[in-house]
């Protein structure tokens, strides 16, 4: 249902690669975004990891509880507005305009990016 089906061993090569050009690409302290589950749940879909395992939303929520911290029947209730392109009212321009400046000051600007046309394509849809 979510796509990639990585093993474990790319997975975790996935990560270090993510790990290091945040270590290599942070210059100042980072500002802090205040997080809330929506917004979570956003940051591991632009970081691709969101959609890495083929499991069930009941699954992936049982999961990500333990994660996030946040309960598993609020969660499955997010999960669908991750199903290919529908990032549906989860993804608003707030949420987004947040994000962006997160990833700049990591150094994941093509995240930004990313992140940036998805901005443009909501202002179209509207």
């Amino acid at each position: 249902m979510f796509g990639l089906n990585l093993t474990d061993r790319e997975l975790r090569t996935r990560i270090q690669d993510l790990e290091n050009q945040i270590q290599g690409n942070i210059s100042k302290p980072v500002k802090s975004v205040k997080s809330t589950m929506p917004k979570q749940l956003l940051i591991l879909h632009y970081l691709g990891i969101l959609n890495t395992f083929n499991l069930s939303d009941r699954k992936n929520s049982f999961l990500l509880e333990s994660l996030l911290n946040a309960n598993a029947d609020n969660i499955r209730k997010e999960l669908p507005n991750f199903v290919g392109d529908k990032l549906q009212e989860i993804k608003n321009e707030k949420h987004l305009t947040e994000l962006i400046e997160l990833f700049r000051e990591v150094g994941l600007p093509q995240i930004s990016k990313t992140i940036e046309n998805d901005i443009v394509k909501l202002k179209k849809r509207k």
